[in-house]
């Protein structure tokens, strides 16, 4: 059901089959065994926004689709923002796409994990370009706490670790910015057996 529903949320203005939802989710089971998983589920949902006074979903006999409005998620806001806010975007990204969740069926684990990856390189996208608004806007200290964020999300983006080097250097810390350096050679050599690019020596 939290499977279902944060499908369902993820594609707010879509109407979904029925029968690829239940290839989704329920792909091991026969058409009958699939049906009624989806019918329970799908009586769950209804009965959470019942408790909540709101309407969720709307379906017939071969459709469903989320009712316009009923739900606002992190990700909706979240790529509603990234490119012309993107520092109140990166606030809304604070770990992997439904992390911990996982459906024992390779068609569900197939769609998270590619949502997730492209979510996560779509957030280490919008903490460089939050860095960059906030050193435009000459508040260092933001621009260093973002990039340090991206490199938490990926530790090879050898770009963000030079630009964090400028940065240091920019706010006076010399020592910073060499550290900076020693972390970056090391993650790449360590990772990739590679030496920083020339412009990051």
């Amino acid at each position: 059901m939290r499977a279902l529903l944060a499908y369902l949320a993820t594609h707010p203005k879509e109407q979904h089959a029925r029968e690829k939802l239940m290839g989704l989710l329920w792909s091991d089971r026969d058409a009958q065994h699939a049906r009624q998983s989806l019918n329970n589920a799908l009586m769950h949902i209804r009965k959470i926004g019942a408790e909540h006074s709101v309407a969720l979903l709307t379906s017939n006999r071969e459709i469903v689709s989320l009712v316009n409005g009923a739900i606002d998620t992190d990700i909706i806001a979240f790529q509603r923002l990234r490119t012309e806010q993107p520092k109140q975007a990166a606030a809304l990204y604070t770990g992997p796409f439904l992390d911990g969740l996982s459906i024992p069926d390779d068609t569900f684990e197939e769609w998270l994990l590619s949502t997730r990856a492209a979510l996560h390189n779509a957030a280490c996208e919008v903490l460089r370009d939050a860095a960059e608004a906030a050193a435009r806007e000459g508040d260092l200290e933001t621009a260093i706490a973002m990039l340090n964020r991206a490199l938490e999300c990926d530790p090879l983006l050898e770009d963000a670790h030079r630009r964090l080097m400028q940065l240091h250097h920019q706010s006076g810390n010399r020592t910073a910015a060499l550290r900076q350096y020693e972390i970056c050679a090391n993650i790449l050599m360590r990772e990739l057996q590679i030496k920083p690019a020339p412009a990051t020596e």
